[in-house]
């Protein structure tokens, strides 16, 4: 037998656990070293077992026990992209957010897997894929820089990505949420300004919470460029 892969997963789906365990069974050269269920136990499986390539399901909650708490995958991901800058990563995602995968790019994150993606029923390719240096990314996920239209909501295009930005990473600075959607402070500072002004709040969470009570609940971007299949390439 040659070289033994060690591996991470957290995940709190039990069906998705089984399919992926069922996979791992049958490729021996991909041994499952840790089995996690929330956001705190990524960094203890990287402690504990030290795995060559983690998988990370980024809809589980924080902590075990609290699902109350979501997990943000965004600073975990900084964490151990300076710790353990040589450890491949990849993420399972339930639903697109293209502020999230702008941002994993960003961090080098080399996979990125839409739960609903036909590339799940062969988990054990995506990972060898991975393991070869090479980015798989999902077909419904563009390469271009995202925008939004969100029509009837009184919001601006500018306004929905700062606060899906926020969403994404509470901890961006508005330094850092300007450099991410290439606009200059200025533009920010006017667009934040309005917001304020229009959901009668002082600062950004109460932003969200106004237009989560407006029924802005959930952050949609759509990207203007053609979707391209990238099975097995670069990225």
């Amino acid at each position: 037998m040659g070289r033994q892969i060690l591996l991470s997963i957290v995940d709190n789906h039990p069906l998705i656990l089984q399919a992926l365990r069922q996979q791992l069974q049958a490729a021996p050269d991909l041994v499952l070293a840790y089995e996690g269920s929330a956001g705190d136990h990524i960094l203890k499986a990287a402690e504990a077992v030290k795995p060559e390539l983690f998988i990370i399901n980024t809809d589980i909650p924080q902590a075990e026990n609290n699902e109350v708490i979501r997990f943000q995958p965004i600073p975990t991901l900084r964490i151990l992209r300076r710790r353990y800058p040589q450890n491949h990563i990849i993420l399972l995602v339930n639903k697109h957010l293209p502020v999230l995968a702008h941002l994993a790019r960003s961090l080098g994150v080399q996979g990125y897997i839409l739960l609903q993606d036909p590339k799940m029923a062969d988990l054990p390719g995506v990972i060898r894929h991975v393991l070869a240096g090479r980015k798989v990314y999902s077909t419904a996920v563009p390469d271009d820089p995202f925008f939004l239209r969100l029509p009837n909501k009184g919001l601006s295009d500018t306004q929905i990505n700062i606060l899906g930005a926020v969403v994404t990473d509470p901890n961006l600075s508005y330094q850092q949420i300007a450099h991410l959607l290439g606009i200059s402070h200025g533009t920010l500072r006017n667009a934040l300004s309005q917001l304020f002004q229009a959901c009668q709040v002082r600062n950004l969470l109460g932003a969200l919470l106004a237009t989560q009570a407006m029924g802005v609940d959930q952050f949609q971007f759509h990207s203007s460029g053609r979707e391209v299949e990238n099975w097995g390439g670069h990225r």
